[in-house]
């Protein structure tokens, strides 16, 4: 096969994959947890952006020109699960009490503002300290170590300190221009703004800390980008996301994707309707603390 025949073949592959997409599509947007995350794809030379929504149990990707907020809020669309994701602007539509930041990416940001000089980097340590105080805690507490009334006593107590601190860094000002906040104070304050969404985790037990389960989505896309020539046109654009959410959802459901992905193109070449369908469970209710 040539490329401009592979690329050609893909065209009704992409038709008779619609309604297994759309499936997917349905349910991780009915989960009720979903985790969302972003990478970078090229057509050509321009770049465009692979957008991924997962849960447990699928993962829906979606290619996009733009990483705004209309691109994601295409991708959320009717979704009204709790929402895991890193502190990018673009999920800032998404409702804050059905947000959850990802404290790994938090961390990874004290985590460069402890290697700063004078009062930035004293304070970048101890906010680096007590995220990951407050994530051994959970998960020790996830583990039974804790007992209920402990986990919560010790946590408003890390949750005050860690508020102490990023409200102290929020007021560092530049030596030179002491009416200007310091990198440090801008990261604080905009923390400080994001507050309520550090914390979802506390109301609803289930919701986990990180986003590894979208970069986890992400990896084997992210492999391949590697070693191909991206896609081509928008035939191209079309069919990654698709053959993607196929081959990820069927690894997560413990199916073949190839089978499935066969049965679906068999009824689209005999021209008959696509009836195959993936055995995605029913999304199990979020507990409530």
């Amino acid at each position: 096969f040539s490329s401009g025949a592979i690329s050609e073949a893909t065209t009704p592959v992409s038709g008779w994959l619609q309604p297994l997409y759309a499936q997917v599509g349905e349910a991780v947007r009915s989960s009720p947890v979903v985790h969302a995350d972003e990478t970078t794809h090229y057509r050509r030379r321009e770049r465009w952006w692979l957008w991924v929504l997962c849960s447990p149990q699928v993962v829906y990707f979606m290619t996009h020109y733009s990483r705004g907020k209309g691109a994601a809020n295409a991708l959320l669309d009717e979704c009204n699960g709790i929402l895991v994701t890193d502190q990018h602007g673009g999920y800032n539509d998404y409702p804050a009490e059905r947000r959850q930041l990802c404290w790994a990416h938090v961390i990874r940001k004290f985590k460069k503002m402890a290697q700063r000089y004078g009062r930035a980097g004293i304070l970048g340590k101890r906010l680096l300290r007590l995220a990951r105080l407050i994530v051994h805690l959970h998960n020790r507490w996830l583990a039974g170590g804790y007992s209920e009334p402990l986990y919560r006593q010790r946590m408003d107590r890390f949750r005050e300190a860690f508020y102490q601190s990023l409200t102290e860094g929020s007021r560092l000002r530049q030596a030179q221009h002491p009416d200007k906040p310091t990198k440090t104070a801008n990261q604080c304050q905009r923390l400080l703004d994001d507050d309520p969404m550090l914390w979802t985790f506390l109301r609803h037990p289930g919701v986990p800390l990180t986003n590894n389960a979208a970069e986890r989505a992400l990896r084997p896309y992210v492999i391949w980008r590697k070693t191909s020539f991206f896609s081509q046109s928008f035939r191209g654009d079309q069919f990654r996301p698709l053959i993607l959410t196929m081959v990820e959802t069927c690894k997560r459901l413990g199916v073949s994707a190839y089978r499935i992905i066969r049965q679906a193109c068999q009824q689209g070449l005999a021209k008959q309707e696509v009836t195959v369908h993936l055995p995605i469970p029913p999304p199990q209710p979020l507990l409530t603390a």
